[in-house]
């Protein structure tokens, strides 16, 4: 026997309802069942956060603010991970160039004086450059205990106007503040 068209739509309707009521209630008794879907949705959307630190094993992530306080403190060497030529335009006061893909050749003489428990904080471009990573990676490897990285780096320091100074602009090569 052939059901009428009008015969199908009605089950159908019933159908669609009573699904509907059916996910109606399970709401009601777990109101937090569509949170996964919601969640899923959420993390296909693009953020606008900050881009996270790099997580290194046995290195500390610092803070602008933590930087500041070590740099106050006098208690840390910084070390900046970018190529000569940035360091050159501008860098923390006092910090050191060490550019990690130029480590093996320049690290002996840079930390000729610390040593391997002194505290010594890298950094480089801020968010996106992992070069202070690297360059505390190599550190670790060579046997350095103390290391941190301020990943937010020259752009957060020279952004809070703390004490920086530039070579390039001396013609006599000494620090300009």
């Amino acid at each position: 026997m052939r059901e009428s068209f009008k015969s199908i739509a009605l089950k159908s309707f019933v159908i669609i309802v009573f699904a509907s009521f059916l996910s109606f209630i399970s709401l009601l008794i777990r109101p937090g069942l569509f949170d996964l879907w919601a969640s899923a949705v959420e993390k296909q959307k693009p953020t606008e956060q900050k881009q996270s630190a790099p997580v290194l094993a046995g290195v500390a992530n610092i803070s602008l603010k933590q930087a500041k306080e070590y740099f106050d403190s006098q208690r840390a060497l910084f070390l900046d991970a970018r190529e000569s030529a940035e360091y050159l335009k501008g860098h923390i006061k006092g910090a050191k160039s060490l550019p990690y893909d130029e480590f093996d050749e320049k690290y002996i003489s840079v930390l000729g004086a610390w040593k391997t428990d002194d505290l010594i904080i890298t950094y480089c471009s801020g968010e996106g450059c992992n070069s202070s990573v690297m360059l505390a990676k190599r550190l670790k490897e060579a046997g350095y205990n103390n290391v941190m990285i301020f990943y937010g780096g020259w752009p957060e320091w020279q952004k809070a106007s703390y004490p920086i100074e530039s070579l390039s602009s001396n013609p006599f090569g000494g620090a300009s503040f």
